[in-house]
């Protein structure tokens, strides 16, 4: 469904395409996978648009951007003026319609996210609080937290196998 709200005034357009699959859906041994699949979503090259990088976004979309993995959804926002919002909504639907996942994008996608789920797991202690907990509540729990910070959840996957599961959800 679509929802639209007109604000008199705002200088911001927001939109946000969710979907059913966050870290609940990750299946065994794949723990990370929403993430990655999330990532590879938003950062991919997709249709006539080039891939992008984290470290591009603030001035792609200076009033700015979100991915959120929670445990039973995929949350994809974009902040943009008011202005952009015709060429970034069409971004966001050939984003939509599906992404190219190359060795290359796969494998950029791999290293930052593993990083982020080292630091939310592990390495920075206030978010491994709350990400272990989180962890520890859901079913197959007992190491959960270890396996997402170790990245071993993205051993072996190919480009082919990821584009099926993108094209999936």
């Amino acid at each position: 469904s679509v929802s639209t709200r007109h604000i008199p005034g705002a200088n911001g357009v927001t939109i946000t395409i969710a979907y059913a699959g966050g870290t609940a859906a990750d299946p065994p041994g794949r723990e990370g996978l929403a993430s990655l699949l999330a990532e590879l979503q938003f950062m991919a090259d997709a249709g006539d648009l080039p891939g992008r990088r984290r470290e591009e976004m603030p001035g792609l979309r200076p009033l700015g951007w979100n991915i959120k993995i929670a445990p039973r959804y995929v949350a994809l926002t974009e902040n943009a003026p008011v202005g952009q919002f015709p060429g970034v909504l069409h971004q966001v639907a050939q984003r939509a319609r599906g992404v190219t996942v190359t060795d290359a994008e796969l494998r950029a996608a791999i290293a930052t996210v593993s990083a982020d789920l080292r630091g939310n797991y592990r390495d920075h202690v206030e978010r491994a609080l709350y990400y272990g907990v989180r962890a520890a509540a859901e079913p197959g729990a007992p190491g959960a937290a270890d396996r997402y910070a170790s990245g071993g959840g993205f051993k072996g996957l190919a480009p082919r196998a990821v584009q099926a599961l993108l094209g999936a959800r």
